[in-house]
């Protein structure tokens, strides 16, 4: 079950990026459909480690600017999209 929603998210994911192209041209609509596919695929991996472990990981002293720039850029992404 969980390999299955792993599979599902990371799907809808990658698929709400591939619609982004389609509308390129309108940057709010781009935005939001990107992001939020981004997200879905990132966050699918939940599903095969848990929420714990993937945050234990996001926080590593290694990774943790990583996620932070990933994560700062998510959210300014749509706020500058939104606004």
């Amino acid at each position: 079950q969980r390999l299955y929603a792993f599979a599902a998210c990371l799907v809808a994911g990658l698929a709400l990026m591939m619609l982004s192209l389609i509308v390129f041209a309108r940057p709010i609509k781009f935005a939001l459909l990107f992001t939020f596919g981004n997200i879905m695929a990132v966050g699918s991996t939940v599903f095969v480690m848990g929420v714990n472990k993937q945050l234990r990981m996001m926080l590593d002293p290694v990774r943790v600017y990583a996620t932070a720039i990933y994560v700062g850029c998510a959210v300014f992404a749509l706020i500058f999209a939104l606004l």
